[in-house]
This record gives C-alpha cells, sequence and structure tokens, in this order.
C-alpha cells in the first residue's frame, strides 16, 4: 500500500524494490502493484542475497556500506535511470530499512538526488498498533500501557542481538530491550 500510494502520487516516477532473493523471486510485491494499475516499466527490481545478515552482523556499518553501493550500482547499471525523474526507493526487508543512510548515501553517489525512499517498518508499525488499538481498545484504555516481548524459535546469536539492540534502540527502546530478554520457544516452528 504505501509504495502504491507513492507510484500514484507521482505518475512519473520508477520505483526499484530491493529484497531478499525470496522477496523478489516470488514477485508479491510486483505482481499488486501490476494488479493495481502500475505498469511494470515503471518497476524495477533489485535481489540482495546476504544484506540482511550482513546489517545483522555488521556493527559500524562499514560491511554494509560496501554491499549496499554494490547492489545499487548493479541495479543502476542494469536500468539507467533518468536522474530528473523523481526516483522511489523501497526497502523491502525489514532489516535493511536500519541502514537506510548507507541507501541514501549509495544512490548520492551515483548522482541521484531526486529520490523518496520508502520505510515500510514504519507503516507496518501504524498499521498493527491500530490493529492491536482496535482489537483491544478496552483493555489498553483501562492498562494504560503495553508491554513488549521478542520471541524466537530460537536463540539469537549475540553479535546479531548487539547490533540489532545498536539499530533498534533509537526507534524504540522498548523492543530493543525486549530483543535483549528474548524468550525462546521452539514450539513456534511445531505445525
Amino acid at each position: 500500500k504505501l509504495l502504491l500510494d507513492n507510484l500514484n502520487k507521482n505518475p512519473n516516477s520508477k520505483a526499484i524494490i530491493f529484497g531478499t532473493p525470496t522477496t523478489i523471486y516470488a514477485n508479491t510485491f510486483q505482481e499488486n502493484l501490476y494488479e493495481n494499475g502500475i505498469s511494470k516499466n515503471r518497476i524495477i527490481t533489485q535481489s540482495c542475497p546476504g544484506l540482511a545478515n550482513i546489517i545483522s552482523n555488521d556493527f559500524d556499518g562499514h560491511q554494509a556500506s560496501k554491499i549496499i553501493n554494490k547492489y545499487v550500482k548493479e541495479v543502476l547499471k542494469k536500468n539507467p535511470i533518468n536522474f530528473e525523474l523523481p526516483l522511489i526507493v523501497f526497502l523491502g526487508c525489514t532489516h535493511y530499512v536500519y541502514r537506510e543512510n548507507l541507501f541514501y548515501k549509495s544512490f548520492s553517489l551515483e548522482g541521484y538526488s531526486n529520490l523518496n525512499i520508502l520505510n515500510p517498518n514504519y507503516a507496518y508499525a501504524e498499521s498493527l498498533r491500530d490493529l492491536i488499538y482496535n482489537e483491544k481498545k478496552d483493555l489498553i484504555c483501562k492498562q494504560n500501557n503495553i508491554s513488549l516481548n521478542f520471541v524466537s524459535p530460537y536463540a539469537i546469536p549475540n553479535q546479531e542481538k548487539e547490533t540489532l539492540t545498536k539499530l533498534i534502540k533509537p526507534i524504540s527502546n522498548d523492543t530493543a530491550q525486549a530483543l535483549q530478554n528474548a524468550f525462546i520457544c521452539p514450539e513456534l516452528l511445531e505445525n
């Protein structure tokens, strides 16, 4: 919805969707856009194998910066885009948005300044907040607080936990704290 709304607001724009190989090859975003009237020539995709894992484990962002530069150059080489036309960059993986600044820097180095980077994490968080609020309105109003728990079917490696905590903390201290106190529940993987 976020990407579709932005493409509809500016009919001269093109969009680059960055995602994991699974996300890109599933064509979910692309098909949804096409079904909603967006022309195929306005959508460009770039698979970024390994980037989410690098972001999770690259505390200082040096390695992530190199890989993001590589993928930005790769997509622009395959799909030259007019510098003057608006360009929408959709970060189609939850981890990519933690290094949004590196995507912007990479595009700037390639000469693109008419850029709109979309962070779907915020849109999803707002949607989730509204859903929870609408479902549990009475309970939330009575208690006037919400607690967060991080539940995973497996233990998060320490380096990854440390890096993700650093990246998440400026956005949500409560979420970073929940990650540090993760509850491991292998039963989540059971049918």
